[in-house]
């Protein structure tokens, strides 16, 4: 059954899966990358797991990778299902529900040891993006007409530091 205002599919792509709402065990000889989204609306979530679909597809297919990324729209849910060998997470920081970005950055580096946390607001001021960093996050990204490819760039360097490609 599904609780209300959480987002639960599964998407299959090429080289991609997309797993909202429920944990995924896929055994392969190929390198895995695990990416966590939680975003809180609906719209801006399935937008945001499009765009890193079409991001990852391409890396995929070119580095003989298979991503994992759980999308979620319930904090509760993204940290109760959150894989502990993800490698790196994108975080809204106004979630409602008496939950902000930090709390779960923090939760994150305590069920993920080695995640590599950005958050994502609408307000980008200084305090906002300062404390996230300060919290340990390693990223923080403005939601703006940039944001999505800002977002697949976090991934690259992410990659990149941890011998992805």
């Amino acid at each position: 059954m599904m609780c209300p205002g959480v987002y639960m599919q599964q998407y299959q792509t090429s080289r991609t899966r997309i797993i909202t709402g429920k944990k995924e065990q896929v055994m392969s000889g190929r390198r895995e990358f695990k990416i966590g989204l939680l975003e809180d609306n609906r719209f801006y979530n399935s937008l945001m797991r499009r765009q890193m679909e079409r991001y990852t597809d391409e890396i995929a297919a070119e580095r003989d990778i298979d991503f994992r990324i759980y999308a979620y729209t319930s904090p509760h849910d993204f940290l109760r299902n959150i894989p502990e060998d993800t490698n790196m997470a994108i975080v809204d920081y106004y979630l409602g529900e008496d939950v902000n970005g930090i709390y779960v950055l923090n939760a994150i580096f305590k069920k993920c040891s080695g995640c590599k946390v950005f958050i994502i607001s609408n307000t980008g001021t200084i305090k906002t993006s300062l404390v996230t960093i300060l919290e340990g996050a390693s990223g923080f990204i403005l939601k703006d007409r940039h944001a999505l490819s800002n977002a697949c760039y976090a991934v690259e360097d992410i990659m990149k530091s941890q011998g992805y490609l």
